[in-house]
């Protein structure tokens, strides 16, 4: 799978969708991944502080949370339109 710039400091496997997982890194980025893909299918970047943790909504199918370091937390909501 393709690596974070920097260090990988959380993973996390989706709830509802067994072939879905997150990554979030050093590098202040989150990755989502297929397990059928190596490239992801999303990437964000929130901030440009390092994210150290990340976390799947356990009733809502596409909603995640990751986390700074300094305490700040980003919600996201893939299903919602822009």
């Amino acid at each position: 799978f393709d690596q974070h710039a920097g260090m990988t400091t959380s993973v996390a496997t989706s709830p509802f969708h067994r072939a879905l997982f997150a990554t979030c890194g050093s590098d202040s980025v989150v990755k989502l991944f297929s397990a059928l893909e190596k490239r992801p299918v999303l990437e964000l970047e929130p901030t440009c502080l390092g994210l150290f943790s990340l976390c799947w909504s356990p009733v809502r199918p596409m909603v995640f949370a990751a986390g700074t370091g300094d305490g700040r937390v980003f919600f996201y909501d893939l299903a919602a339109s822009k």
